[in-house]
């Protein structure tokens, strides 16, 4: 899955990834690098023993252990193979997405298959990738992407058109910018790191498992899908299209989420049959997707209507009256104040 958290500067996007994400994978490390330490020492013991025994009788050579990542914010295509090999579920996690957008190509002046290559892992499979002599395999992958991303570098990033089909694989999830108020009186502390890692640990301590969706929840699927179809051939924007033609795969991804999600928060181990209920609750987050998608396409909108929306929203935020300069310099909505004073009127 790859995941948008979608705010203005200052809308507490980076404590958020804090809570759900680095914290929680980061007490997760602490074990796995205690755990991969005393592997490390009980390896270099017997390898030592090893290399003394006859060689005629002392077998295989000791497997070095090695180290489980959970999460990471700064690699290459080629570094994120080798990581799979021994990782094949990972989080490429950043406080700023546009990190991990300007970064690719950046040992190829920005010219290089970087972004398509990160993208296949969408799918859950990476190609082999052969770069100057040396095979970097690929095979198959569970490799996550969340971030935070301001509407406006959004855009900048994104067009509308969306022509990588990037934009389209996002969840996006949109903070409103509103005021963040202390108050000593009702402020009421809760830590959800514990809760968190103990989720994390259970799934990723859950075996390999095929799921089939049962009857009922196939035929409300085929509906969603059809729907979905049905909306593709009638948007008028690529990123719409694209948008509508990716979501049947995301249903499908937050059914099989939620589904698991239920039974490891009851100790129990995920069945193969999933029910019609989690398709329910996955088709209602689709529609949440596409309210969500639709209110930053008019952001990335350079019409005179969304510059007028997103003008009004600003002087909501504000709290007070604009003026034209703000239009001009708080917004960059007017390319000056003649045209911010044609927007008022």
């Amino acid at each position: 899955m790859f995941s948008a958290i979608v705010g203005e500067p200052a809308s507490r996007k980076s404590p958020l990834i804090q809570a759900i994400a680095r914290k929680p994978l980061s007490k997760m490390q602490e074990k796995a690098t205690e755990l991969y330490d005393r592997q490390k020492i009980d390896y270099e013991r017997d390898l030592a023993d090893w290399e003394a025994a006859d060689k005629s009788t002392r077998g295989d050579k000791p497997e070095e252990p090695k180290l489980r990542v959970f999460s990471t914010g700064d690699y290459t295509p080629e570094g994120m193979r080798e990581l799979a090999q021994h990782n094949p579920k990972i989080l490429r996690c950043f406080d700023e997405l546009a990190k991990e957008q300007k970064s690719q190509g950046q040992y190829k002046g920005g010219k290089g298959g970087d972004a398509q290559l990160l993208l296949e892992s969408y799918d859950g499979l990476m190609d082999t990738v052969v770069r100057r002599g040396k095979i970097y395999p690929g095979g198959v992958v569970n490799q996550c992407l969340l971030g935070g991303i301001q509407p406006e570098v959004l855009s900048e990033i994104i067009s509308s058109s969306d022509p990588t089909g990037l934009f389209a694989r996002y969840n996006i999830a949109t903070l409103p910018n509103i005021p963040h108020y202390w108050d000593d009186d009702n402020e009421v502390g809760m830590d959800i790191t514990p809760l968190l890692v103990d989720t994390y640990e259970s799934i990723n301590r859950l075996p390999a498992i095929t799921f089939k969706l049962s009857p009922d929840a196939y035929q409300l699927f085929k509906s969603c899908h059809n729907h979905a179809e049905s909306q593709k051939a009638k948007a008028d924007r690529p990123a719409m299209i694209y948008q509508y033609g990716k979501m049947p795969g995301k249903i499908l991804r937050w059914t099989m989420l939620y589904h698991v999600l239920h039974a490891v928060c009851q100790g129990k181990t995920p069945d193969e049959i999933v029910s019609k209920k989690f398709i329910q609750i996955a088709k209602e987050r689709a529609i949440y997707q596409m309210s969500q998608v639709r209110g930053l396409l008019s952001i990335m909108d350079d019409s005179g209507p969304s510059k007028m929306f997103q003008l009004y929203q600003y002087a909501l935020r504000k709290e007070e009256p604009i003026t034209p300069r703000d239009s001009v310099y708080k917004t960059k909505k007017a390319k000056d104040r003649g045209e911010a004073i044609d927007f008022f009127r």
